[in-house]
């Protein structure tokens, strides 16, 4: 499984802001940084995880949240 500790504590706190529905303005706000910043993270997320050759037909923000549900779940089989 993967090592939570590969994603920076603010690289979490994007991805905790997304999984409460937030889209890229709001979490600029919330964080006090830039929209780019914001996908600059989403960007070094989805490389970090591994994301990009996964979940195919998927957007950037769906495959880091699936990855993010499952962590948080125990879940450990594929999804298909």
């Amino acid at each position: 499984m993967f090592d939570k500790k590969k994603l920076s504590n603010r690289e979490l706190e994007v991805v905790k802001q997304l999984s409460m529905g937030l889209d890229t303005k709001a979490i600029a706000s919330n964080l006090f940084i830039t929209i780019n910043t914001v996908k600059s993270h989403l960007n070094n997320i989805t490389c970090k995880l591994e994301l990009l050759t996964t979940c195919s037909g998927r957007s950037t923000k769906d495959k880091i949240l699936v990855w993010y549900f499952r962590e948080y779940l125990g879940i450990k089989e594929d999804l298909k």
